[in-house]
């Protein structure tokens, strides 16, 4: 039996900003160079060596169709079933954050990405949307602390093991955060790729601390009401196989930031409306 919760803040968060209120921000945070990238024109021309990191082939695939990987899902262009339980795509051409020089797919990425939350909010909506990882039942993703020693962070649980999409998580980070998945095949993936490690520490080698294993994409940039997807790939570049860097669905999930309470209050809006239902 899954459990389906829905979180209405889109007009709350409409009504904040038209208040003039100081609604918060979840703000993206990149090394030099990264920014905002337009979204791709066409998707899966494999040949085009300038294309994004995290449009590449899939092991995912139906027959010989391999629309699958993580931008598929989210312009709606994926070929046959998602897997059961899954959120529909969200139908979006959305900017992706990367070097905007690519003379090839690998340069595009940035390997240092965090996130800065605003106040007045301290906590972070998370919504697990997709899994088609063959390690999902034993994938963790969670948070960690931009300012932790790397190979002592400490690790914040979001979404563990045999949770399955959609599920709904809040976490509230103390300060500028990172996201991990730690994959069930022994290694810890971080947005901040130089931390890549095994799951005993050791470090990975130098490809896999190269490669983010993460593709941020943002479906609004409005002040206050940013919303991002962000896609994963759970496999070194030695397991990646047809897929190269990876195609970034093994999970995907959205993130925003949550009004506090107090903030809410100031303008009569009273609460966020939710609504459950079971199955």
């Amino acid at each position: 039996m899954r459990s389906y919760s829905f979180i209405a803040i889109a007009a709350v968060a409409s009504v904040v900003i038209a208040a003039g209120s100081a609604s918060a921000s979840l703000i993206v945070k990149g090394s030099a160079g990264g920014g905002w990238q337009s979204f791709p024109t066409a998707l899966n021309d494999y040949t085009n060596a300038q294309r994004p990191y995290w449009d590449q082939d899939t092991m995912d695939r139906a027959g010989t169709i391999t629309n699958r990987n993580i931008g598929n899902y989210l312009n709606n262009t994926w070929t046959g079933s998602l897997p059961g339980g899954s959120a529909v795509s969200p139908n979006i051409t959305p900017n992706w954050w990367g070097n905007a020089s690519i003379p090839d797919f690998n340069a595009s990425m940035d390997n240092g990405i965090g996130f800065d939350l605003a106040l007045p909010s301290n906590s972070i909506g998370a919504q697990l949307r997709l899994e088609v990882a063959g390690l999902s039942n034993t994938n963790e993703l969670g948070w960690y602390l931009l300012s932790d020693t790397a190979g002592t962070e400490t690790l914040n649980t979001i979404f563990s093991g045999p949770t399955s999409p959609v599920s709904v998580a809040n976490f509230a980070p103390s300060a500028s955060f990172g996201f991990y998945l730690k994959s069930g095949g022994g290694n810890v993936f971080f947005t901040e790729s130089n931390r890549n490690r095994t799951a005993s520490g050791t470090p990975l080698g130098t490809g896999d601390r190269n490669t983010q294993h993460f593709a941020l994409f943002a479906s609004s940039l409005i002040s206050g009401s940013e919303e991002y997807y962000i896609g994963v790939e759970d496999l070194t570049l030695s397991s990646t196989g047809r897929e190269a860097v990876g195609d970034y669905n093994d999970l995907v999930f959205r993130i925003n930031a949550v009004p506090t309470p107090g903030s809410l209050a100031l303008l009569g809006l009273g609460g966020i409306v939710a609504g459950r239902r079971k199955r």
